[in-house]
């Protein structure tokens, strides 16, 4: 491949989801260890900038609405053209990387196998992209590979000064001196929620094990109403936090926890990078490519090779084994069923959920 042998300027676009951008953590960590003295700044859309928080391998994180539009976009044009020796895009999305042909005199990128020509055309490498077989982080490795750079698998949690003491002052009392769980109910697609009448029998098992539960979440006004329902079903000492973490502060948290579940988000990998037991819940997405990375794991493929409950280190997925009734691809709920939550997460039985979490409280 033809670039510079030590670029002075890396461009990196991380996203789109929040989960995205804390897997490209250990790429951005091998880019600095190669070089050290290089500029290194990612791209993230706007509220994602708190998963880099602390990150000591990227000098800025810029932030930009998914879809600029007017003046924001041509400041970014502005900002980005032609600026770095390379761009790299973990994602082949047409955005992402327009972007990498707009800020990069090099790029590589991950690209689709069988369309989209273009997106070949304007990188100097590539990576094809694996949606089923492939963990997007081994994916994320292979770019590193292409430039020579020595791959790394560890996840970057976010960091801040205050975290301990941010956490230390809105646990409860009882939460400091005895075992807790954490429990995430809400994903970020509605479709991905579980159902609350197993959510209330996994959090009454963890009571009579002896656990406290906390909840986190983002304190938005729809899982504010989701949450509140929740807690109706479930003990009288579980303590609800959501809204009012950072992304630190979570981290911070699930360091403390004697146990994490939760559903496909981005909590339950901050929960495995954090090398916090996690069981976490899937329905539709296939973990093979976005199952939460364990602590200390290195695998050429995926942690997760197939469908059902899998474990791999300090994580274990929970899955329905049942045919999906379409495709298994989140879009079928969103499109057809009008956000009704999906099947597959439906026949999730808590048994299954608690037998998980009985396995990993014993580890």
């Amino acid at each position: 491949m033809k670039i510079l042998r030590q670029p002075a300027s890396i461009f990196l676009i991380a996203g789109p989801a929040h989960g995205d951008v804390l897997l490209a953590t250990p790429l951005i960590a091998s880019l600095r260890r190669a070089w050290p003295s290089a500029v290194i700044d990612v791209l993230v859309y706007r509220g994602q900038a708190g998963i880099l928080a602390g990150n000591p391998d990227a000098n800025e994180i810029l932030s930009a609405s998914k879809h600029p539009r007017g003046r924001e976009y041509w400041n970014l044009l502005r900002r980005l053209l032609r600026r770095y020796d390379l761009a790299i895009s973990p994602k082949h999305t047409d955005r992402a990387i327009g972007y990498a042909l707009m800020a990069g005199k090099s790029r590589i990128a991950v690209v689709p196998p069988d369309r989209d020509a273009w997106k070949r055309h304007v990188t100097q490498a590539h990576v094809i992209y694996d949606h089923y077989h492939t963990h997007t982080l081994v994916q994320n490795a292979a770019l590193a590979a292409l430039l020579d750079v020595e791959e790394s698998f560890d996840v970057r949690l976010p960091t801040a000064p205050d975290a301990a003491a941010a956490v230390s002052r809105l646990l409860p009392d009882a939460f400091k001196t005895a075992p807790f769980a954490v429990l995430h109910l809400n994903p970020g697609l509605p479709h991905k929620r579980w159902t609350l009448s197993g959510w209330a029998a996994v959090a009454r098992y963890l009571d009579s094990k002896g656990l406290r539960i906390v909840l986190t979440g983002d304190g938005s006004p729809g899982e504010t109403v989701y949450l509140d329902e929740a807690m109706q079903q479930m003990p009288t000492t579980v303590t609800n936090l959501a809204g009012q973490l950072r992304f630190a502060d979570v981290a911070e948290l699930l360091r403390r926890c004697r146990i994490y579940v939760g559903t496909d988000t981005v909590t339950s990998h901050l929960a495995a990078a954090a090398g916090a037991p996690t069981v976490a819940l899937f329905g539709p997405e296939t973990p093979r490519v976005w199952g939460p990375w364990p602590q200390g794991g290195q695998y050429d493929t995926t942690p997760f090779p197939g469908y059902g409950t899998q474990r791999a280190r300090n994580v274990l997925v929970v899955q329905s084994t049942i045919p999906c009734p379409t495709c298994r691809q989140a879009e079928c709920q969103r499109r057809s069923e009008r956000g009704r939550n999906c099947v597959l997460m439906q026949n999730l039985g808590p048994q299954d959920v608690i037998d998980g979490v009985a396995g990993m409280l014993d580890v």
